[in-house]
């Protein structure tokens, strides 16, 4: 239930009459920048001709000329020189485009790094365009490449803010982070091979409720609910997370997520569902946009597949591949992906509280797991603290984890009980306090009723009064995991 809260909450400051944002950190391939104020940011890999964008930096197209930046990650097969690396890419940009001619070039340090500038302008349809790139050597075969292709006309707008951002970019993977990274993933693997069937049948049957809270409001709630059953004709353990966030602008938004592993962990799968519902300002719904992200995993391969849809019309499938995004409209799944032995399933990364069987004593566990949003593998680690002093001096005793993306992420900070139930979660600006259903319907059952209300309204259902007349023989949105009505 751990979930890393790395948005970018952006504020303001001046650079060269450019105005960045907050740091932005990749645990996973373990750098930081800091990305232009209100620009959006995509994690989705992508294949490039250099390597692949492991982050996309785009600018509101309401701000003058479009603009992408983009990180990308490239190893080279051999140990080779920064002067090298650089003399290939020019070679290889002066034989692909037309009319390439090179305005910069030149290396400098960067944070203690070997690095270099280049900047050129080509030829695209006829069209002068400029490249911008920062070339930074990480190890002796591992570089990072910010990269910039913008119409030559529009160059001296955003030339200052492509060096801007590149002057911010930083590795924060040093040796002694990998180190420890290797460690607790070796860690981790073991302790998946220890786990036996009966660890997981013992969770059996569970409920747990908390109150969840944006910048200090009650916002709203998340259920989890834990069961042993079988599926495809497998025993395992399912998790059902249920919930609701209900913002002060009208928004409402409803998270569905279903997880199943099977007690051996040979197989898995996960369906999550994302639904925003807005209105407008007299309260009535005008729009419902909801994702779909889906998993299938036998062994070692994994399929997974996204779709969207906006008041209850299909709009079109999104493929979590890097560099094949489908057209709207297309109804595709991800080529198989083959995952490592410290691959840990959603449902095991999520209930690992419970299933480490001593949160008393200090250990760092890592997994890979798959992530929707980057379309591929994230690095996820733990840190288990021990025991923690509790304010409350009659209540449980407590225990600490804090979970990064690759150590260096954004934290969550956990407390949990002896039994591994969460108590607390702390991931910035968001707050997760263990509640019961009771509270979660006295606060929140009213909106919810009326938030599902809406939803059908969009998808041309029956009228309220309808609705209302029937609706006390139904379950609310599902019973089995939701706050039942007082």
């Amino acid at each position: 239930m751990l979930s890393a809260a790395a948005l970018l909450a952006l504020s303001s400051t001046a650079a060269a009459e450019v105005r960045l944002g907050e740091v932005y950190v990749d645990g996973t391939h373990g750098f930081r920048l800091r990305p232009p104020l209100g620009w959006d940011a995509s994690r989705r890999r992508r294949i490039e001709p250099i390597g692949i964008s492991v982050l996309r930096m785009s600018s509101p197209p309401e701000r003058g000329p479009a603009c992408e930046i983009s990180v990308v990650l490239s190893v080279a097969t051999k140990s080779r020189s920064l002067d090298e690396t650089l003399g290939d890419m020019t070679r290889a940009l002066s034989r692909g485009l037309p009319d390439v001619a090179i305005a910069r070039r030149e290396t400098r340090q960067l944070a203690g790094l070997p690095a270099a500038d280049l900047v050129a302008s080509f030829k695209l349809d006829g069209r002068p365009m400029a490249l911008m790139l920062c070339l930074i050597q990480a190890r002796s075969r591992q570089y990072f490449a910010l990269t910039s292709v913008v119409p030559d006309s529009a160059r001296p707008t955003l030339e200052p803010v492509f060096a801007s951002v590149a002057d911010t970019f930083r590795v924060v993977h040093d040796d002694t982070t990998a180190a420890r990274i290797q460690s607790a993933l070796l860690a981790g693997q073991e302790w998946l091979r220890s786990l036996a069937p009966s660890d997981l049948a013992a969770l059996g049957e569970s409920d747990d409720y908390w109150l969840v809270y944006v910048a200090g409001r009650a916002a709203g709630f998340v259920h989890a609910a834990v069961r042993v059953e079988t599926y495809g004709g497998q025993s395992g353990l399912s998790l059902r997370e249920r919930g609701w966030t209900f913002d002060p602008n009208r928004t409402a938004r409803r998270i569905e997520n279903d997880y199943f592993v099977s007690l051996y962990l040979t197989s898995e799968r996960w369906q999550t569902r994302t639904t925003v519902l807005r209105r407008d300002a007299n309260g009535a719904p005008v729009a419902a946009d909801s994702e779909w992200n889906d998993g299938v995993r036998e062994k070692d391969r994994l399929v997974v597949a996204s779709r969207t849809e906006r008041l209850g019309g299909d709009v079109g499938f999104v493929q979590p591949a890097a560099g094949d995004v489908p057209l709207p409209g297309e109804a595709r799944e991800s080529e198989p992906i083959r995952v490592p032995p410290t691959y840990a399933s959603r449902s095991i990364v999520r209930l690992l509280p419970r299933l480490v069987r001593d949160p008393r004593s200090p250990r760092e566990l890592a997994f890979h797991e798959y992530d929707h949003e980057s379309a591929g593998l994230t690095l996820r680690t733990f840190e288990f603290r021990g025991a923690v002093e509790s304010a409350e001096a009659d209540g449980p005793r407590r225990f600490r984890i804090i979970e990064h993306e690759g150590f260096v992420g954004p934290p969550t900070e956990a407390e949990i009980d002896a039994g591994g139930h969460i108590l607390l979660a702390d991931m910035r600006t968001v707050r997760m306090r263990r509640t019961t259903a009771e509270q979660c319907n006295r606060r929140f059952g009213r909106h919810v009723r009326d938030a599902e209300e809406a939803l059908r309204r969009l998808r041309g259902g029956a009228s309220t009064t309808t609705r209302a007349t029937t609706r006390a023989a139904e379950p609310s949105a599902p019973a089995a995991t939701s706050p039942q009505r007082p």
